[in-house]
C-alpha cells in the first residue's frame, strides 16, 4: 500500500506489512512483504526509499536475519528493476555483516 506521507519528510509512504493479528513475523513474511513493497516503487517510479531493519521492531525478528534476508530481496530487484534506484536502509546503531554478496558503489554511516 502507498499512502501519503503526511508530516513526514517524504512525498510518499510505502507500507510493508509483516504481520497480522494472527501470524507472527516469519521470514517468508519478510521476504514477501519487501518483494510487495519494492514493486510498488517500480509500479509508482520510486527513485529512492529509506527503510528501516524490517520485522525487528514487534516482529522481534533479530537484525542479523532482517539484514540478510534485505540484502537478499534488494540486490535481486535493484539488478533487473528500473525502480527504485537506490536504497538505504537506516539502523540506530553501526552493524558489521560479513559475507553478504552485496557489492555497493558507495557506503554512508549516519549516526
Amino acid at each position: 500500500v502507498v499512502t501519503d506521507a503526511g508530516d513526514l519528510a517524504a512525498d510518499m509512504v510505502i507500507h510493508a506489512v509483516v504481520r497480522s493479528v494472527d501470524d507472527p513475523v516469519t521470514e517468508s513474511r519478510v521476504r514477501q512483504a519487501l518483494v510487495s513493497a519494492l514493486q510498488r516503487a517500480e509500479d509508482w517510479q520510486i527513485a529512492r526509499i529509506t527503510s528501516p531493519p524490517i520485522g525487528t521492531g514487534a516482529g522481534n525478528l533479530p537484525i542479523e536475519e532482517s539484514a540478510r534476508i534485505m540484502v537478499d530481496i534488494i540486490s535481486r530487484a535493484m539488478a533487473t528493476a528500473t525502480f527504485p534506484q537506490e536504497v538505504c536502509i537506516v539502523v540506530n546503531c553501526v552493524l558489521q555483516f560479513l559475507d553478504t554478496g552485496l557489492n555497493c558503489k558507495q557506503r554512508e554511516v549516519r549516526t
